[in-house]
């Protein structure tokens, strides 16, 4: 049985790492000083939408359903 040869980062896999890095510095920078959640939609705006929704894509109504 032959073992592979260890793989050489890509720049896809080091754009990655890249972008990870970043999250997680900007991640660790915003929650310093978080702020809370306010929901400001209301409960009936977010049903309707739901109802819209529904009634533009039946096929997704009737997987939920399954």
């Amino acid at each position: 049985m032959r073992v592979a040869p260890a793989k050489v980062p890509t720049e896809d896999q080091r754009l990655q790492a890249e972008l990870i890095r970043a999250i997680d510095d900007y991640l660790a920078q915003h929650n310093k000083q978080p702020k809370p959640f306010i929901w400001t939609a209301k409960a009936a705006d977010i049903l309707e939408n739901l109802k819209r929704a529904r009634a533009a894509l039946p096929s997704l109504d009737k997987a939920a359903s399954a």
